[in-house]
């Protein structure tokens, strides 16, 4: 048990990582400026919530599994225009779908 704990912890440190480089490369393209509430990582996709309720995605699209109406993959956080003006307090993400 001692290994998978380290094993998510890892996982965990590489998303927010990710994540704050693909931030900043879409800040630099004047994109973004979003505040980090949660992240939950699934198998080739990250969900971020922000403060404000807006529910952000990137990564692989394959089953659809970002919410962008398609299964494009996104190399930066998108917002998830579907979900606009709901607030969404927190999110799952897994192999092959995202819960919100």
């Amino acid at each position: 048990m001692g290994e998978l704990k380290k094993r998510t912890a890892e996982r965990t440190a590489c998303v927010c990582r990710e994540w704050r480089r693909s931030l900043e490369t879409a800040k630099g393209l004047g994109k973004y400026d979003v505040k980090l509430l949660t992240v939950a990582a699934g198998w080739h996709t990250t969900v971020i919530c922000n403060p404000q309720g807006g529910l952000f995605t990137f990564g692989c699209g394959t089953y659809g599994v970002l919410g962008h109406g398609g299964e494009e993959s996104e190399l930066v956080p998108r917002l998830v225009e579907a979900l606009a003006g709901k607030k969404v307090v927190g999110a799952a993400a897994a192999h092959t779908h995202t819960a919100v």
